[in-house]
Order: structure tokens, then C-alpha cells, then sequence
């Protein structure tokens, strides 16, 4: 979900709006699983600003993961790399130097 959230986020504005419209009604596959289509956008907004993507038990409850995206010369998004595991290990303090 982390890489996903990552690659997506650099998409164009068009795209995220497609996205964030086909969101709405969808079944949530945890509690956390974004649905809302503001929602959607304001976390696509954030992972843009951060450089990295984080999973919060969005797809699996109690799973975490934190992704970064991978550009091209051009600065093209072509790839994500990202970790996932239990949500109790991915404290405050080391989500940023796994993000780098």
C-alpha cells in the first residue's frame, strides 16, 4: 500500500482526481483504509511534501509500511521501494531514517 501511495502521489492532478472519485462507496479494507476522496487528496498532498509514503493498517490491521518513490532523470516517479511489518516497530523515531 506504502509503494502504491508513493507512486501515485507524483501522478497528475487528473489523475488523482479519478482516483480519489473512485474511492467513494468503495468497502474499506480496515477502519483506515481511505475512502474519502478529500481524504484521499490531503494524504496524496502529504506524501508529496514528506518524499515518502506511510501505511498506517490501511490495507492489513496491526501492518505498517513506509515507502519512498524512485525518479528518473527527468523526475519522473518510475518505482517505489518500501517496507512493511508490524505497526508496534515502526515508531516515530525510526520512520524517517527508513524513509531516506
Amino acid at each position: 500500500m506504502a509503494t502504491g501511495k508513493a507512486q501515485l502521489a507524483f501522478a497528475g492532478e487528473a489523475m488523482l482526481r479519478d482516483v480519489a472519485q473512485a474511492l467513494k462507496g468503495r468497502k474499506p479494507f480496515t477502519e483506515r483504509t481511505l475512502t474519502d476522496p478529500a481524504q484521499f487528496m490531503k494524504e496524496m498532498k502529504r506524501v508529496r511534501e514528506q518524499g515518502h509514503a506511510v501505511n498506517r493498517g490501511e490495507w492489513r490491521d496491526k501492518v505498517w509500511g513506509i515507502a519512498t518513490p524512485i525518479m528518473d532523470t527527468r523526475g519522473v516517479v518510475i518505482a517505489a521501494i518500501g517496507i512493511s511489518g508490524p505497526a508496534d516497530r515502526f515508531k516515530p523515531s525510526v520512520k524517517k531514517p527508513w524513509a531516506e
